[in-house]
């Protein structure tokens, strides 16, 4: 397994978790900034039907991101980023020096002490982090993965409102909010 390929996986990975950060707490923001200041209130009820429409999408927005993140179907998802490290070589201290020296020529002066301090996961670290991905893939499937599938990715739920009412019950703002930074 290459660096490169581990790079370019844990990049798509960031992206996608970054993504799904900024949807939750964008969304968040604008609503916790209108609980409790009136005046915003006041001026996002000027324009009520796009401001619904922006938090609606920032809420789909998420559940999307987190199909990416956590669905097995999903071409990069976290399953396959941690398949990717399972090669510890790409942890090693000599790696990293490679990676942070760059095209450099010589090392940076700064480098030997970095390296001196870096940790090297184990194949038990990985093992532990899969372990808890897979706790969350759990809550992902269970509470997000309906709502995606049948609401926001194929719209299955037109004709039933109350499984869609019951997909959208199984979610949780707090359970989302301990997703997103993990």
């Amino acid at each position: 397994m290459s660096s490169d390929l581990f790079q370019n996986e844990l990049e798509i990975f960031r992206i996608e978790a970054n993504s799904a950060a900024q949807f939750l707490y964008s969304d968040l923001a604008v609503r916790t900034l209108a609980s409790k200041h009136p005046r915003v209130l006041k001026r996002l009820n000027m324009a009520p039907l796009f401001w619904n429409t922006s938090l609606a999408s920032l809420q789909e927005s998420v559940i999307i991101a987190l199909g990416r993140i956590f669905d097995n179907g999903s071409p990069h998802n976290v399953g396959s980023l941690l398949t990717k490290a399972e090669d510890l070589r790409i942890f090693s201290k000599d790696a990293l020096g490679r990676r942070k020296q760059g095209t450099s020529a010589t090392a940076p002066e700064w480098l030997e002490d970095y390296l001196a301090r870096a940790y090297e996961p184990s194949a038990q670290d990985i093992r532990e982090l899969r372990n808890e991905v897979q706790e969350w893939r759990r809550v992902y499937e269970t509470n997000y993965k309906p709502l995606r599938d049948k609401a926001y990715a194929h719209r299955e739920f037109p004709n039933d409102a109350e499984e869609l009412r019951a997909a959208i019950a199984s979610t949780r703002v707090k359970e989302l909010e301990q997703m997103a930074p993990f």
